[in-house]
């Protein structure tokens, strides 16, 4: 593979377009990392909801949230590019969350 990617550089190719194994990747798609990304949303909800808080403790929570998707996000397996149409239905806390990949180039998903 590595050797693949280094032929492709000397010749000028664009190492995006490399095709990789199957093994290396991930065995979700990206919808899956983006419900995953909104799974901790209620729970932070939950923490808040009601409370007057100062400024100082908002901001603390809103960065907690941002450092658990840099979390979730890090991983060293590539994830699947969803085909287009592609669907993904799940449930976060007691509301129902649907995704759906609606372009492949540029990747864009509704939710």
């Amino acid at each position: 593979m590595i050797t693949k990617l280094g032929k492709s550089l000397l010749q000028g190719k664009n190492i995006l377009n490399t095709p990789l194994p199957v093994y290396i990747f991930s065995k979700e798609t990206i919808l899956n990392r983006v419900y995953r990304l909104f799974h901790f949303v209620p729970k932070l909800q939950r923490k808040i909801e009601g409370q007057n808080f100062d400024p100082v403790l908002k901001l603390a929570y809103v960065a907690s949230y941002f450092l658990f998707q840099l979390h979730v996000d890090c991983c060293m397996q590539k994830p699947f590019n969803p085909i287009w149409g592609e669907t993904f239905q799940a449930k976060i806390g007691d509301m129902d969350c649907a995704l759906e990949q609606t372009l492949h180039k540029p990747l864009a998903s509704s939710f």
